[in-house]
């Protein structure tokens, strides 16, 4: 080999690093999930700028999530609860 061909030869560098995850903090995470989660309202929460908007959502979502869980109890209930009719016919001899 020539000079000249060693000097445009590229140089390959091999860096051995080790896969290390960056441990992310709990808010992020949560932040994240928040964000992605397909439940309306929490992205809503996670979005939020101030805390005025954050509160608002909250209730929101709490206040809608309570109705919701009512009307399931109740529709679950009545389910149960719906009433039957049984005959009994005594005969004598």
């Amino acid at each position: 080999m020539s000079s000249k061909t060693i000097k445009n030869m590229p140089t390959i560098v091999v860096k051995h690093t080790e896969n290390k995850r960056k441990r992310q903090r709990p808010r992020s995470i949560i932040h994240e999930f928040g964000l992605n989660i397909s439940a309306h309202g929490l992205p809503g929460i996670a979005r939020g700028k101030t805390i005025h908007n954050r509160v608002f959502w909250s209730i929101s979502f709490i206040g809608f999530a309570t109705i919701m869980i009512y009307f399931v109890a109740e529709a679950i209930l009545a389910y149960f609860g719906y009433p039957t009719q049984f005959n009994l016919d005594v005969v004598s001899k």
